[in-house]
């Protein structure tokens, strides 16, 4: 009905007329007590602008919205909707591919976390009590624990490379994710000098830099 079509024709004009009305809007989205009920209550606010304030890349962006919405297509979710044959995990096969199953709790993702977290505690000594923890790789916030930008947009860069990974059955390397790291890096590095925050790019990324160098 009329509904319908303007909702279509908002989407047409782009994301921002989409965003506009999302904001003005006071209805809660229908994913959050799914979430709620698992992991108690969360402050969505600060989860949803994280979401924002660590990356300016829509690709990223995206998909931890999917996320977010439950929506993302796992293969439990693909099964629901007729388009697997399995809701079985390809990384482990021990269990469906849920969501939470695939960023945290398969044990070859597992793996690829310890792994992550070593890494990040060899080549950044000011990490070293800093420690993965489920809620803060879903949802990239966790109550108590403090993070910076930079820390928030390589664990959602690690997530989405988590999920390309999946997408193709292939278990996730931190060799391989280093590489895609390094060259996210260098696209922000850029992307800052043209809009000239390059000192501001710099100071963020200092205490990283052994990661991308």
């Amino acid at each position: 009905g009329d509904t319908e079509s303007n909702v279509w024709s908002c989407i047409n004009r782009g994301n921002k007329p989409v965003q506009v009305r999302l904001k003005k809007t006071n209805v809660s989205p229908t994913a959050l007590p799914k979430w709620n009920r698992k992991y108690g209550e969360m402050n969505w606010r600060s989860i949803y602008n994280k979401c924002y304030s660590c990356t300016c890349d829509n690709q990223l962006r995206w998909f931890q919205m999917r996320l977010l919405h439950r929506v993302l297509p796992t293969k439990r979710f693909l099964h629901l909707c007729k388009l697997s044959d399995s809701p079985t995990c390809t990384l482990c096969f021990q269990g469906e591919q849920t969501i939470d199953h695939l960023f945290w709790h398969c044990e070859t993702i597992r793996n690829f976390w310890d792994e992550f977290e070593s890494w990040l505690h060899n080549s950044c000594p000011h990490t070293l009590r800093f420690s993965l923890a489920e809620k803060l790789v879903l949802f990239g916030a966790l109550e108590n624990i403090v993070t910076d930008q930079v820390i928030e947009y390589i664990l959602l860069s690690a997530k989405y490379f988590i999920y390309t990974c999946a997408l193709k059955d292939t278990a996730p390397t931190l060799q391989t994710f280093v590489h895609v790291l390094k060259n996210r890096f260098v696209v922000q590095k850029l992307s800052a000098a043209q809009k000239f925050m390059s000192v501001n790019f710099a100071e963020k990324w200092l205490p990283y830099l052994e990661l991308v160098s």
